[in-house]
């Protein structure tokens, strides 16, 4: 067998089913059987499993297991219906994504571990958004890092008016400071019919504000309409308080 490029150790022959000892020009010692033998099957497995593997095998992509490069074939379309993505310029075969810090927006490749991290995100499987940074500073300097509700620096705006003094004055003005509903004079709070969130642009007109006493204006947020979780569904509120007060 030494044409064939294997030796048998085996010094006994018994039947073309018994397994004998062979080593290969490498030195791998595999055993083999005779009948295998004469019908070809007379390869090393280690040199047939070295030789598939690795930089030898017609898939080898550059090693990019050891090198955690991700794969564009492998992971794009998981991510590009939320992520803009590419091929590589160098090598089509990687991946690369951009920045999600809007003042940097730069190219680069991302680790095959942080994406499966953005894609477990997505699925909702993990914690957090895990977006793409080509840096730490990029990441910790990026407006929607670590932001559960509201970007950094984002002023919430709280209804809050520097002219609704002046208005509220002119309300209660004009209906006497009396309160609308039951005809207190004390306690007096000029309410918006529209909530400020509703009619922001009218909000100091004082057609759409009327005069009532705390009891009354606490009862009137308690309607069906004027609750603060039909002002958040910007609801009118007015409509109910302007019948009751004309009647």
């Amino acid at each position: 067998m030494a044409e064939k490029g294997i030796t048998i150790l085996t010094d006994e022959y018994k039947n073309n089913h018994t397994e004998m000892l062979a080593i290969c020009k490498r030195g791998h010692e595999f055993p083999i059987r005779w009948n295998d033998f004469q019908q070809g099957h007379d390869k090393c497995p280690t040199c047939n499993n070295e030789n598939r593997s690795g930089s030898n095998s017609h898939l080898w992509k550059g090693g990019v297991r050891e090198l955690n490069i991700p794969l564009y074939d492998t992971h794009a379309h998981k991510i590009e219906f939320c992520e803009e993505v590419r091929r590589d310029p160098d090598n089509k075969d990687w991946l690369q994504v951009r920045c999600t810090n809007n003042e940097c927006n730069k190219w680069f490749m991302p680790k095959t571990t942080q994406v499966y991290n953005r894609v477990y995100s997505i699925n909702h499987i993990n914690q957090g958004e895990n977006r793409f940074y080509c840096s730490e500073e990029c990441k910790h300097s990026c407006s929607l890092y670590g932001q559960v509700m509201y970007p950094k620096g984002f002023a919430k705006d709280n209804g809050y008016r520097p002219d609704h003094n002046e208005w509220a004055v002119m309300v209660k003005e004009r209906d006497s400071y009396e309160c609308q509903r039951c005809g207190a004079v004390e306690n007096l709070i000029a309410h918006h019919i529209e909530g400020l969130n509703v009619n922001p642009i009218e909000s100091a007109d004082i057609d759409i504000g009327i005069t009532l006493c705390k009891k009354c204006d606490k009862k009137a947020h308690s309607e069906i309409g004027c609750r603060p979780i039909d002002l958040h569904k910007q609801n009118i509120c007015g409509g109910d308080i302007n019948e009751k007060s004309t009647s």
